[in-house]
């Protein structure tokens, strides 16, 4: 077994945390079994600080030094000493080690003295170990070591590894989480069957393994814990209405919207009564039932309910003693964590209730003071990458957000006004949002709910964006360079004609035959071009093309926004734009960048078909709405007097037409029932439908 350990700790310290390992390990196997005594590699026999193997001559390569004995041991043993602040986790050998193992495929084991383990497992059981103090401190980057030149070498090698050091971080964090939730079934193993569902541990381990992204697995442990605390405690114990509280917060979670208002009513009458109406407990409680009626639209009861809410949190803030701030005490932490971030978490629900509900009558000034103090005494309490910190940035990101839609709904009832002023520049509540989305995935990893969640609040906050800024455009520029079938040559896009044939790349959605065979190109069916017009668009530069924002492209086989494409610069100015209906609805080859036509599906999560939009949009059907444009197969779009895009980009529309498909004729009526007004150029040439049917039925044969 490779032993990685610091060397600033004492040496009995390792001794007996080793010892532990070996009693722990021994208790664990079954009676009778033979195995050989245990072997382990200790650094500090083998390996010479001050000239280690790659100093030697001849020379043995660092990383080769550092992998090897991992890799035949298959097993790793991390002596986490002292628990509260393990300082192996401030140590760039030991972290490095840590990935080392995961990534070899080894076997990472825990262990720390007798006494140590005792007050782990204490703590563990009773919640009183914050696992966040652990993941905090993991930054290979602020790591030290004892000869910066090692220190270097170890970033070197980082540098040329998977992630570079956001992935090594999130390695180390999702082992020390596998680890724990072992320790967490192991304890849990130990408590007489009849207690386990009314202790803290079986809650804690639940919220663990819900925060690993395992959904199915916490439900089972949450189930048990209510259902044994009611036995235990009966209905109105203060220990069963945490366990309803927490339930019904999981339930919400998932969307059972029904079940959980059913049990944080449950839980809210019950706190009521035993603490009273502006008990913390009770508005915790209040705030969860208040998002499940925003979750299920029942407006009016949120509004009145976090009103509430909002005044009990206030007089709570109210009576905090101011100097708990610099008072860094672990009580004192989860005390300033709890108030402060729930106080801001009803904020940001009553500015999303008033938005709901076409109100924005309060001032967000009072709210981005309350936020800038917050996340000041954060970042000095945890840190700028606690999850703890994370979470405010997250939270202030989406109050942001949800008051400049609020703004951008009182713009858009002038729309001139809003299509001239546009972003005004970079959006500070997407940088904050991606801050805590690059912060979550550094920590706690891609898959954890937590980054999900943040990673749906960036991807939400930019559709916001792109819906109330370039709700028009989702194309490229006439001079943009079109790749032909032949792979080869190439036409701008202006020069399009229909029954073009245009190279399909082999990726995404892939274009078929008559007789379902993979085809190598597709067949331009539509063009649709929205003309120019005196209001600058929103665009982005990628080496000579110019591209919409919300025009989804390929980077490394993933679909990603123009924005995020290395390079990419956004521009404003005035530009005729382009799109095409193809066979299949495939990607075509723009300016060597793979890019999505009309009707494209983009896999990854940029395209939701659970959403109208995208269930219109990113499927046949949209090229079924084209069609029944009377200047089908070449539409027009004149920018200053066909709305037709406004309309079939609106979310009500779409939910209508996916009710059920129109005919030509009810497709119209549609249309003109959600604001179609066709320019005078489209209704001069509707005439011309027929002779357009024709040619399409031409090329078809």
């Amino acid at each position: 077994t490779f032993v990685s350990h610091a060397w600033k700790g004492s040496f009995v310290s390792l001794k007996n945390s080793i010892t532990e390992h070996c009693k722990l390990q021994t208790t664990s196997n079954d009676s009778g079994s033979s195995e050989a005594p245990p072997a382990f590699f200790l650094d500090i026999f083998v390996v010479n600080q001050h000239t280690p193997p790659w100093k030697e001559t001849p020379v043995v390569g660092m990383d080769y030094a550092l992998k090897q004995p991992i890799e035949l041991s298959l097993k790793t043993l991390l002596v986490m000493s002292p628990f509260e602040d393990p300082v192996p986790l401030k140590r760039a050998w030991c972290i490095y080690e840590i990935c080392n193992t995961k990534r070899l495929g080894a076997t990472l084991n825990i262990t720390m003295p007798e006494e140590e383990h005792k007050r782990f497992i204490d703590a563990l059981t009773l919640g009183e170990f914050d696992f966040n103090d652990w993941i905090t401190n993991i930054d290979i980057e602020k790591a030290g070591a004892f000869d910066p030149n090692d220190k270097q070498m170890i970033m070197n090698l980082v540098s040329q590894s998977p992630g570079a050091a956001a992935g090594l971080n999130r390695t180390v964090v999702m082992a020390l989480c596998e680890w724990l939730s072992t320790q967490g079934y192991l304890a849990l193993e130990r408590i007489p069957e009849k207690e386990r569902g009314s202790s803290k541990l079986i809650k804690n381990l639940a919220n663990v393994i819900w925060r690993q992204g395992k959904p199915d697995e916490a439900e089972t442990l949450y189930e048990e814990m209510v259902k044994c605390r009611r036995e235990a405690f009966g209905d109105n114990d203060e220990r069963t209405l945490d366990g309803l509280h927490i339930w019904g917060r999981f339930q919400r979670a998932k969307g059972q919207w029904d079940m959980a208002q059913k049990v944080l009513e449950e839980t809210v009458a019950g706190r009521k009564a035993l603490f009273g109406t502006g008990h913390e407990d009770t508005l915790t409680s209040q705030m969860e039932l208040a998002e499940v009626y925003r979750g299920m639209d029942q407006l009016d009861k949120a509004d009145e309910l976090i009103r509430e809410i909002v005044k009990g949190w206030r007089v709570v803030m109210a009576s905090l003693d101011a100097r708990s701030i610099e008072d860094t005490t672990k009580r004192t932490k989860q005390q300033i964590h709890f108030i402060h971030v729930n106080f801001l978490e009803s904020l940001k629900v009553s500015a999303a209730v008033m938005m709901q509900k076409g109100q924005a009558s309060r001032s967000d000034v009072e709210i981005k003071n309350v936020l800038d103090e917050l996340l000041k005494g954060r970042v000095q309490l945890f840190g700028e990458r606690n999850p703890a910190t994370l979470d405010v940035v997250v939270l202030e990101a989406a109050t942001q957000a949800i008051l400049s839609q609020m703004l951008k709904v009182q713009m858009s009832k002038d729309s001139e006004k809003m299509r001239s002023v546009g972003l005004g520049g970079t959006d500070p509540s997407m940088e904050l949002i991606k801050e805590g989305v690059n912060g979550y995935t550094e920590t706690l990893g891609r898959d954890h709910p937590d980054t999900k969640r943040a990673t749906k609040l960036r991807d939400c906050r930019a559709s916001d964006i792109e819906k109330l800024i370039d709700r028009f455009d989702s194309c490229f520029s006439p001079e943009s360079k079109l790749l032909m079938a032949d792979g080869v040559t190439t036409k701008l896009a202006k020069d399009i004609q229909i029954g073009d044939k245009l190279y399909a790349p082999t990726c995404g959605t892939i274009a078929l035959n008559n007789d379902n065979t993979e085809a190598t190109c597709t067949v331009v069916r539509g063009h649709v071009i929205q003309k120019e017009d005196e209001h600058f668009r929103h665009l982005v530069q990628i080496g000579e093309m110019l591209i919409s924002k919300m025009h989804r492209i390929q980077h490394k086989g993933v679909w990603i926004r123009p924005t995020d494409y290395p390079g990419a610069v956004e521009v404003k100015q005035p530009c005729e734009l382009h799109n095409f209906i193809v066979d299949g609805l495939t990607p075509i080859v723009v300016n060597d960048i793979v890019a999505s036509t009309i009707g494209t599906f983009c896999e990854g999560g940029l395209h939701d078909l659970k959403q109208p939009n995208h269930a219109l949009w990113a499927t046949k059907h949209i090229a079924n709405v084209f069609e029944h444009h009377p200047l089908w197969p070449v539409v027009k779009l004149d920018a200053q007097h066909d709305n037709f895009l406004k309309v079939i980009k609106n979310l009500k529309f779409a939910e209508e037409f996916l009710k059920r498909p129109k005919n030509k004729g009810e497709l119209r009526e549609l249309l003109v029932a959600h604001g179609w007004q066709r320019s005078s150029s489209s209704k001069q040439q509707e005439t011309s439908l027929t002779e357009s049917e024709e040619m399409i039925a031409s090329i078809n044969e």
